[in-house]
């Protein structure tokens, strides 16, 4: 199978033997390239070019610490990228730190939501899990799960928290559901 991309030689390469009148089925020939690798690298240029386009605002301190901000507390990842802007004070707006830390990998997401547990109740469970642990299908399929609903007050609103993938339970982008 293929590589995905050409080095930079390979492509200099394709471009020299073009250049000299191969077809690209000769060049696929000689190099084991495929016909799409090949017509890429006749067609581009084979040293990269400069990336185009407006450079960061915010420097690569400013964006370390920015991240270590947001990372810091339940609290700050709850911010949105206005709030962030406002109180870190780096001179810069909303969108040059959403756009910083989207290219850091973050994302806005809903929080995760998921009732507290006490110490004793983790101790139960671990120990009724253990308990179970070896049972067949057939025991499982014996059992009749219920499940009570509450409707009670609290929160109704969405939280939303700054987070990169992966991220979705760690305890600074979770909010309790209390029942």
């Amino acid at each position: 199978m293929p590589r995905m991309q050409l080095t930079r030689d390979e492509r200099r390469e394709c471009q020299l033997l073009r250049s000299i009148g191969w077809k690209y089925q000769q060049i696929h020939e000689k190099t084991g390239f495929s016909q799409h690798q090949i017509q890429y690298a006749c067609t581009s240029p084979a040293t990269p070019t400069k990336r185009s386009g407006r450079p960061p605002t915010l420097s690569q301190a400013q964006i370390e610490d920015l991240i270590g901000y947001v990372c810091m507390s339940a609290r700050n990842r709850r911010l949105s990228f206005q709030q962030l802007a406002e109180e870190l004070d780096f001179g810069v707006g909303r969108k040059a730190i959403r756009a910083a830390l989207v290219k850091e990998g973050f994302h806005r997401r809903l929080a995760m939501r998921k009732p507290p547990i006490s110490e004793r109740n983790r101790v139960i469970r671990l120990q009724w899990a253990q308990e179970h642990l070896n049972w067949t299908q057939a025991q499982w399929n014996s059992i009749l799960w219920t499940d009570e609903t509450w409707i009670t007050g609290g929160r109704h609103t969405r939280t939303w928290v700054t987070q990169r993938a992966g991220e979705e339970w760690d305890p600074t982008c979770i909010v309790e559901k209390h029942q």
